[in-house]
C-alpha cells in the first residue's frame, strides 16, 4: 500500500511539473478561492493579494499566465502592470474586474498597457467554461515565428469597390480594433463592428473605437441606411443584420438566438451582408472559438467580397482567423498593421482616400 500511495504522490508530482504555473493577484480572498476552484485543475498556482507581494513572487518565480484586479490596495493594478511591461514582462495578462462603466475605461486602458484579456468578476458563478479555456489557451501561446503575410488565395482587387467594411473579434479584440481602425481615413464605407464582450462594456468600447477612429458612431438597434464615414457597433446584447433595398444598404438589430453561443454574432453578421449581396472587406481579428468562420466562407463564395484574416503570430488567440482559413474561406492574412496597410490601399485606389498620417 506504500508503494502505491507513493506511486500516487510521484505521479502527481510529474502532472504538477509540467502544469502551466499561474499567480493570481487580488487583495479578495472569496475571488482568490473562486479564481483556483475554477483553474486549480490546470494550473500550478501562486497567489498574494497585492502589487507589491506580486512584484516580490515575481522575483523569484516565472509564471506562464497572470490574473489580476485592478483595484488593488498600495498600488494600483493598472499601474502595476504599466510598469513591469515597460520593464519586460512578458507574461499574459488577464484583468479580473467589475462590471461597471467607470471600470471599463479602466480595463480598456490595462488591455492598451498589455493585458490580453478581462473577466468580469460576476461570471465567475455562472458558467466559466470560456474564461477556463481563454486562460489555459493564453498560458500556452509561445513566441511564434512570423507568419508569411499577403495574399493565400487569389483575388482581383483591381476594380474592388467596398461598400462595407465589416470586423470581427473576440480575446484580444478592444486592443486589436483600436489599432486597427486609429485615425482612420475617411472618406470611408460605412464599418461594422463585432466585439464579443459583456454588455455592461459594450457602450464604453463603441465610444472608445468612435473616438480613436474619429467615425460617427451608431448603435444599429433601429433599420437605418447606412452612411459613409460611420461606425455601427452593437450596445447591448443584440445581432447586427445588414439588409438591401434597391440600392441602398441597411443595418437592423436582431434578438434572434444566440450563434454559437454570442449575440451579437460575426457569423450573422456576415451572412446576412452576403445573402444581401453586399460588396464587402470583411476582417477576421483574434478570438477564441469559430465565430465568423462560416459567415467568412458565405462572402467568400459570393465572389465579390474581399476576407481578410488576423495571422497566428500576432493574435492573443487564433481561433476564429484559424478556422476560416482552414475553410478556405480568407484570401489576405496579415497582422494588424499588415491589415491596416491593405485596407487603406484597397480604400485609396478605390475612393481616392489619403492615408491617414
Amino acid at each position: 500500500q506504500t508503494e502505491i500511495d507513493q506511486a500516487k504522490v510521484e505521479s502527481a508530482s510529474s502532472i504538477a511539473s509540467v502544469r502551466p504555473r499561474l499567480l493570481i493577484v487580488d487583495d479578495s480572498a472569496t475571488i482568490r478561492q473562486t479564481l483556483r476552484k475554477h483553474l486549480n485543475p490546470f494550473f500550478a498556482i501562486d497567489e498574494c493579494d497585492s502589487a507589491e507581494t506580486a512584484s516580490s513572487v515575481l522575483e523569484r518565480k516565472h509564471f506562464d499566465l497572470i490574473t489580476l484586479d485592478l483595484n488593488l490596495p498600495g498600488e494600483s493594478g493598472a499601474s502595476w502592470l504599466k510598469r513591469h511591461r515597460q520593464s519586460g514582462l512578458k507574461t499574459p495578462v488577464i484583468i479580473v474586474s467589475e462590471s461597471s462603466p467607470a471600470e471599463a475605461e479602466r480595463v480598456f486602458g490595462a488591455l492598451e498597457n498589455g493585458a490580453q484579456d478581462y473577466l468580469v468578476k460576476s461570471s465567475l458563478h455562472g458558467q466559466p467554461a470560456a474564461f477556463i479555456e481563454t486562460a489555459v489557451s493564453l498560458s500556452r501561446k509561445k513566441a511564434l515565428s512570423p507568419t508569411a503575410q499577403g495574399y493565400v488565395l487569389p483575388f482581383d482587387a483591381k476594380h474592388f469597390r467596398p461598400e462595407l467594411i465589416l470586423i470581427g473579434a473576440s480575446t484580444g479584440g478592444p486592443e486589436a480594433l483600436t489599432r486597427l481602425l486609429a485615425k482612420f481615413p475617411q472618406p470611408c464605407p460605412p464599418v461594422v463592428v463585432i466585439q464579443h464582450i459583456s454588455p455592461e462594456f459594450a457602450p464604453a468600447l463603441g465610444a472608445r473605437l468612435a473616438q480613436s477612429s474619429g467615425m460617427k458612431r451608431f448603435d444599429g438597434k433601429q433599420l437605418q441606411p447606412m452612411e459613409n464615414n460611420c461606425l455601427y457597433i452593437p450596445t447591448g446584447d443584440y445581432h447586427l443584420k445588414i439588409s438591401r433595398q434597391a440600392k441602398t444598404l441597411y443595418v437592423q438589430s436582431s434578438l434572434a438566438a444566440k450563434e454559437q453561443g454570442h449575440r451579437p454574432s460575426v457569423d450573422t453578421l456576415f451572412a446576412s451582408a452576403a445573402e444581401s449581396r453586399a460588396h464587402t472587406l470583411s476582417i477576421l481579428l483574434t478570438g477564441m472559438g469559430s465565430d465568423g468562420a462560416i459567415g467568412a466562407q458565405r462572402l467568400f463564395q459570393t465572389g465579390n467580397s474581399l476576407t481578410m484574416a488576423q495571422d497566428e503570430a500576432s493574435c492573443v488567440v487564433y481561433g476564429m482567423p484559424k478556422r476560416a482559413v482552414e475553410l478556405q474561406a480568407i484570401h489576405f492574412v496579415g497582422n494588424i498593421q499588415g491589415l491596416r496597410d491593405e485596407m487603406e490601399r484597397i480604400l485609396i485606389a478605390s475612393e481616392g482616400v489619403s492615408r491617414a498620417a
